[in-house]
C-alpha cells in the first residue's frame, strides 16, 4: 500500500483501498474527513494522452500528485512555509542594510516550484525567492528592538511598567 500526504496537508493519496474510519469529533465538530472510493484513478498516459491530442479531458489529479511527489521527495531538505520551500541546509546570511542589521534581520534562500500541463508538454516552473526573516530572539528582546530601545529593561525599570494610571 502506498499511502501519502500532500504538502499542504489536504489531500491523502492511497494506492488501496481506505475504509471510511471512525471520527470523534470535538465540541466545536472540527475534525472530518472524506474519502473518495477509487475516485479519479489515473496513470501517466493520461498524461501522454492530453499533450497527444487523444483526449480533451484534462488530468488535473495526475498533475497535481506528480508535483506533491516532486516537493516531498525535497522533504528532508527543505522547510515548506505558505507554498514557499526554504532549504534548511544553507546558512542563513544577515542583511547587510543597516536598518535591517538593527532589528536583527537573516535572509534565506528557497523557491516555488508549479508543475503546469499544456497541450503541448509537461513543465516545471521554479521560481527562486531570497526572503527576509526576523531572527529567532525572544519576545521581550524583540520588543525592545522594534520600539526604538538597544537594551533589556532592567528589574528596577520593570517595576515603573507595571503601573498604569486609570482616568
Amino acid at each position: 500500500m502506498f499511502l501519502y500526504g500532500t504538502m499542504n496537508k489536504k489531500c491523502l493519496y492511497s494506492t488501496s483501498y481506505l475504509s471510511t474510519p471512525y471520527l470523534k469529533l470535538d465540541q466545536n465538530n472540527q475534525h472530518r474527513l472524506n474519502i473518495k472510493s477509487l475516485s479519479n484513478q489515473w496513470s501517466t498516459n493520461d498524461i501522454n494522452d492530453y499533450i497527444n491530442g487523444r483526449t480533451k479531458i484534462f488530468p488535473h489529479d495526475a498533475v497535481r500528485i506528480i508535483e506533491t511527489l516532486l516537493k516531498r521527495s525535497l522533504q528532508n531538505r527543505i522547510k515548506l512555509v505558505k507554498n514557499k520551500c526554504y532549504f534548511l541546509n544553507t546558512e542563513s546570511t544577515k542583511v547587510e542594510d543597516d536598518y535591517e542589521k538593527q532589528y536583527g534581520f537573516k535572509q534565506r534562500h528557497g523557491f516555488i516550484q508549479a508543475l503546469n500541463l499544456s497541450s503541448q508538454k509537461l513543465t516545471l516552473n521554479i521560481q527562486t525567492k531570497l526572503t527576509t526573516f526576523y531572527s529567532d530572539i525572544p519576545l521581550l528582546e524583540f520588543i525592545h528592538k522594534q520600539i526604538g530601545h538597544d537594551q533589556m529593561v532592567h528589574s528596577q525599570k520593570r517595576y515603573n511598567f507595571c503601573y498604569i494610571d486609570y482616568l
